[in-house]
């Protein structure tokens, strides 16, 4: 979904919930739980990002260790 596509979509999504919800309190005490489900929803995408990337740096890491060691120690060779 485009990113204007979607802007519309959550705006006629909040519309249509806020009418109907007449009390305002319950209203702000959906909105604020919404904005808190984003809130921590964007939370773990950011820890997950960050895992994901360590997990990365860190297999690259062994990946050149490997590397260095096999130009390092070559297996010996067997006479013919």
């Amino acid at each position: 979904m485009e990113g204007c596509t979607l802007a519309a979509t959550i705006t006629a999504l909040a519309i249509a919930i806020a009418a109907q919800i007449e009390d305002t309190e319950d209203l702000s005490l959906l909105a604020a739980a919404v904005t808190q489900l984003g809130d921590t929803l964007a939370l773990l995408a950011q820890e997950r990002a960050r895992s994901e990337a360590r997990a990365a740096a860190k297999e690259a890491k062994e990946q050149k260790a490997e590397e260095k060691e096999a130009k390092a120690c070559p297996p010996p060779q067997t006479p013919v």
